[in-house]
């Protein structure tokens, strides 16, 4: 089984998440879903069989910030600490709930099959 996620970004909340990503991170989000959807595709080539799930998280700020430090992509240095502080500051602002959360819509795909 090969799973795979990735932000869906068919509201304005999760778009504009994905954007302060990038911003972070650089291009480097990972590959494209379809591209992943692909690459999964050549390690299984008896029929493999897809399960696709979307889900929506609600995130608060510690959450948002503790997701961006877990990518492999993060590189903490004190400046990059207070950019993402104030990013992620931002964020909530525009688009945090009264609960203290924002919802970021994810696509989650698991592919299985055989060799």
């Amino acid at each position: 089984m090969i799973l795979w996620s990735w932000i869906e970004t068919l509201d304005e909340t999760s778009s504009a998440w994905f954007r302060v990503l990038r911003r972070l991170l650089g291009a480097q989000t990972g590959p494209d879903p379809n591209d992943a959807m692909a690459m999964g595709r050549t390690f299984y080539t008896c029929r493999p069989r897809w399960t696709v799930q979307r889900n929506t998280v609600q995130f608060d700020d510690a959450a948002l910030t503790g997701f961006v430090r877990s990518s492999s992509y993060w590189r903490a240095t004190p400046r990059a600490d207070d950019g993402l502080e104030a990013e992620v500051g931002a964020f909530m602002q525009e688009f945090g709930g009264a609960d203290g959360t924002a919802p970021i819509q994810f696509r989650e795909v698991a592919l299985m099959g055989r060799p």
